[in-house]
């Protein structure tokens, strides 16, 4: 681990939740972290004390070696009337010699694409060139561990996904750590080798963004990353170490599904199953049927909210293949119900 977070505090308010509370994290070297969680949940806090910007109250934080540590905040500020040059130039402190000094820019530019902005005005450059000098001003410096503040939010969003294409793949090229927040969750997923979930300054749940979405550890968890429906149920036979499966009941059904790590409950407990929009199918087979109560248009896709048997239900279907009837049959893929022992 590049990085050690143990029993970080810090609580800006002791009456208010803002800040973190009791924050154990890891952080592998050379992978992609994002933190994640709503506002106030103490993403930034948490970045703020990895750049030393911030003092805990309590816990500590462990570097391993030496790092270089570069931050990038929400609003970084320039002087407007500076050459890109001279901007990225200023942020080299270690290096006294003048042409290294101008190599290290150069080179710095030449890996982000943008040597031909390198006598521009900050004033007269566009806000994607700009997003490019604010990403500079930290690669300048060669650091170990990138902390990165949601640097991309004002972007619009297909330039926003081009440099996010872009930039991390420099990130893995040059093995250099990362913590971003942002609070675009489709995003996290996608450029994240890990995802650390925070709400009320606590960790919900650290791991690969698989893990997040197919195995919440909790109901936040599940609703956080995307729509989900969190349907009560019962264990039908008592959970068995031995096999990789267990029976439950939910919506009127008995079911064999996937038994979760770490599942413990016994038998006739109650179980939360989590159900993914997009493992409620369409099936004209079935002999279960639910009645729409309200279409969801989200591009590509569209999500159709249903009764059945008084239980709400979302399904997502192909935005070319919405159904115009007013009831539509369905099956549930069983491989993909997910089992909480909470409620």
């Amino acid at each position: 681990m590049l990085v050690q977070i143990k029993n970080l505090n810090l609580r800006y308010d002791p009456r208010k939740t803002d800040g973190v509370y009791k924050l154990n994290l890891n952080i592998p070297q050379a992978k992609v972290l994002a933190l994640i969680g709503p506002s106030g949940s103490g993403k930034t806090t948490t970045l703020k004390c990895l750049a030393n910007l911030e003092s805990p109250q309590s816990g500590t934080i462990e570097y391993k070696g030496d790092l270089t540590i570069a931050y990038v905040d929400q609003t970084p500020k320039f002087d407007e009337e500076l050459s890109v040059y001279d901007v990225l130039e200023n942020e080299i402190v270690n290096i006294e010699d003048a042409e290294k000094r101008s190599n290290q820019v150069r080179t710095t530019l030449a890996f982000l694409e943008i040597t031909n902005e390198i006598h521009s005005l900050m004033k007269n450059i566009s806000g994607g060139q700009r997003q490019r000098v604010v990403i500079a001003m930290a690669l300048v410096k060669n650091p170990t561990l990138l902390l990165l503040d949601e640097p991309f939010a004002n972007l619009d969003r297909t330039l926003r996904l081009n440099l996010l294409e872009e930039l991390f793949d420099i990130f893995k090229e040059k093995g250099i750590t990362v913590v971003w927040v942002t609070h675009n969750t489709d995003e996290a997923l996608a450029y994240s080798d890990y995802l650390a979930l925070l709400n009320f300054g606590e960790l919900q749940q650290f791991g690969p963004p698989q893990d997040l979405y197919f195995k919440p550890q909790n109901s936040f968890t599940a609703t956080f990353l995307s729509e989900a429906n969190l349907i009560p149920g019962k264990l039908v036979v008592a959970a068995d170490e031995s096999t990789n499966e267990l029976n439950i009941s939910i919506l009127g059904k008995e079911y064999i599904v996937p038994r979760p790590k770490d599942f413990i409950s016994k038998e006739h407990n109650d179980i939360l199953a989590i159900i993914r929009p997009e493992y409620i199918v369409i099936d004209s087979e079935s002999k279960d049927s639910a009645t729409i109560e309200k279409r969801i248009f989200k591009g590509e896709r569209t999500l159709l909210v249903v009764n059945y048997q008084g239980q709400e239900l979302t399904i997502s279907v192909s935005s070319s293949d919405i159904p115009t009837k007013e009831r539509i049959p369905f099956s549930i893929n069983s491989a993909y119900i997910y089992c909480l022992s909470e409620l």
